[in-house]
């Protein structure tokens, strides 16, 4: 394991971009807010760049991030 992706969807709640959804009928829980997004990972050379794209096919929300992924690959890989 690399690390983690943690996608921080607070700004749409806050800024009343998504509504609350209730439980579908005749199961428990509570209210709830459901983002469906794409998660989107672009390998360049030898780094990882992931961005959270909402809605899919949207365009980038908040950060793009990068991790360098070199030692997941054999010595003199280029």
């Amino acid at each position: 394991m690399a690390g983690i992706i943690e996608a921080d969807m607070t700004s749409l709640v806050k800024g009343h971009r998504i509504k609350a959804s209730e439980p579908e009928k005749g199961y428990a829980g509570k209210r709830h807010y459901r983002i469906d997004f794409e998660l989107v990972m672009i390998v360049n050379g030898r780094n990882l760049r992931y961005e959270a794209r909402w809605p899919v096919g949207g365009e980038v929300r908040g950060e793009q991030k990068q991790i360098c992924i070199a030692a997941s690959f054999r010595p003199g890989t280029e």
